[in-house]
């Protein structure tokens, strides 16, 4: 079962907007297509789908209030220096002793 299917779009506010910039696997799809159309739900912005490219002649490309995105949403034109950026400050704590940034503890899991 999908995370976003026609219970969870059901549950949502009335002209409420849907945006997946996540995994296109946890949205069914046609109930999402259902929910957009009964404009129960106000607008969706979808940047991934269960299979990309989305189908030429999939029904959520007939709607007016979907907006359809090539699964660029996370990208930047900045991201290639910030990463790089990180990784030299890291570095340089790294040499120092120092704690690094953005560092993920998994002790909790």
């Amino acid at each position: 079962a999908r995370m976003f299917d026609a219970s969870m779009f059901g549950a949502m506010k009335s002209g409420a907007f849907f945006y997946n910039v996540g995994r296109g696997i946890v949205v069914d799809e046609d109930a999402l297509f259902t929910a957009l159309k009964s404009r129960h739900l106000g607008g969706a912005a979808i940047d991934v789908f269960q299979q990309e490219p989305l189908q030429a002649d999939h029904p959520l490309w007939d709607l007016d209030n979907i907006l359809i995105t090539p699964h660029s949403a996370g990208r930047s034109v900045k991201e290639f220096d910030r990463i790089c950026d990180l990784f030299v400050r890291n570095l340089q704590r790294l040499e120092k002793g120092e704690p690094l940034l953005n560092r993920i503890d998994l002790s909790n899991e």
